[in-house]
């Protein structure tokens, strides 16, 4: 703590290493007032909030604008004015002791949210300062160590680097109840088109085409598929994601829209292994095939990591959930797999092809039957 009798207007205050005068700390509303005793309120992380440091009557209460710069010792030792630039409150506190008492709340880059809960008019209001210009009049008599208010996290600040991230592309980490998106009015009268679009595939314009239906015969019967709606299927999302890709290959190369959804696009179809690392352009998206997908079925991998027998085999293991991915059981063939998951592909704990596995249905039913004619040959 540093204590001064009396300050003058050119006089300067040396707090951690920041020179700075009266003017710039209190601002130009209350700087002509004199004498008085300056309290400074460090934002620490054991201490948020704030209580009354004397018994008094609380007086006009002004925010100075400012920034949240950190209040870390390596930072206001630098030539940054941390504790005259940053937002602050500065409150008169009519006392019997000391007479005329100004409080100063200065904020903090992480604490940067000063609340004051003090009663005023006989009521008891929670003003967040940061959001308002207050000068006003307090009646109430206030008493030591009662509280006068706390700091809380948050403020007026914003960081520019999450789109940035997601361009390079890096994560964010992100809590509980942080905004990460504003909704737009949504328009009802597209309320219903919205069931209207939800099919999962389309039928061929021409049913009877003899290349197609060669074509579709072989793939259902290479990858083991049940018909040709799961062929269908696959070439409906592949039509979608081609004409998404087409779309931003219009717009210009440094547009926001193409960098930031023509990378999320891709960073998915990277994850799920059907372009590689070095095909980050819109460009391979455009050459994409069915069969691109159809090998990332878990049908497909579990035959190729020799599970099954045969590609139909794969089709009935997984039915009959005897496939799981990581602690998951999957018993749906075409879940697609993504690159980092195809490694965890492995029989379920409690399938009976597991040593110690539950045994299947006509194993428990030859043993029991071998049980009931063991009890009989002993009767």
């Amino acid at each position: 703590m540093t204590v001064f009798e009396t300050v003058k207007e050119a006089t300067a205050i040396w707090v951690k290493g920041a020179g700075f005068t009266i003017t710039q700390l209190l601002g130009p509303h209350l700087s002509d007032v004199a004498p008085l005793v300056c309290a400074f309120i460090r934002l620490v992380r054991q201490i948020h909030v704030k209580p009354m440091q004397v018994s008094g009557k609380l007086g006009r209460r002004v925010e100075v604008d400012g920034t949240l710069l950190t209040v870390n010792p390596i930072a206001v030792c630098q030539c940054i004015d941390v504790f005259t630039e940053n937002k602050r409150i500065v409150e008169e506190v009519h006392t019997k002791e000391f007479g005329l008492l100004l409080m100063v709340c200065i904020g903090a880059t992480m604490v940067g949210s000063v609340n004051i809960t003090a009663p005023l008019q006989g009521e008891v209001h929670v003003l967040c300062l940061q959001l308002r210009k207050l000068d006003f009049h307090q009646t109430e008599q206030m008493r030591k160590g009662e509280e006068h208010g706390y700091f809380a996290f948050g403020g007026s600040t914003f960081d520019r680097d999450l789109i940035e991230n997601s361009l390079r592309p890096l994560e964010t980490l992100v809590r509980v109840g942080m905004p990460i998106g504003r909704a737009q009015l949504f328009d009802l009268s597209n309320y219903f088109l919205l069931y209207l679009d939800s099919k999962t595939y389309t039928t061929p314009r021409r049913p009877y085409e003899k290349e197609r239906l060669d074509q579709e015969l072989k793939l259902v019967g290479e990858y083991g598929l049940k018909n040709k709606r799961e062929v269908w299927r696959v070439k409906y999302c592949l039509a979608k994601i081609r004409k998404a890709a087409r779309e931003l290959l219009t717009l210009q190369e440094k547009d926001p829209r193409r960098l930031f959804e023509g990378n999320a696009l891709l960073r998915r179809l990277i994850r799920l292994g059907v372009l590689t690392e070095d095909q980050m352009k819109l460009d391979y998206v455009l050459g994409l095939k069915t069969e691109d997908f159809l090998e990332r079925r878990l049908q497909t991998l579990v035959y190729k990591a020799r599970y099954a027998k045969s590609i139909h085999h794969a089709r009935i293991l997984i039915r009959q959930r005897h496939i799981r991915v990581g602690k998951q059981v999957v018993n749906v063939p075409s879940f697609l797999v993504r690159v980092d998951s195809a490694k965890h592909i492995d029989f379920s704990r409690n399938s009976s092809l597991v040593a110690g596995g539950r045994l299947g249905r006509i194993k428990r039913k030859k043993a029991s039957k071998k049980i009931q004619a063991d009890a009989e040959d002993d009767d």
